[in-house]
């Protein structure tokens, strides 16, 4: 419909994806701390029987 490139899906994803990470640097550069994410799995066990 918009009669977009080929290659505008890569491009576009790749231009949010850059706009992510300039954020992100901008936030550990204000904060002065690395941005870890805690991975921490508060669903049920595996083979727990829930169906």
């Amino acid at each position: 419909m918009l009669a977009l490139p080929e290659d505008a899906p890569l491009t576009l994803f790749a231009l949010g994806r850059t706009a992510g990470w300039i954020a992100h640097a901008v936030e550990q550069y204000a904060t002065g701390e690395l941005i870890r994410p805690r991975a921490v799995y508060t669903g049920s066990k595996p083979g727990g029987g829930n169906i």
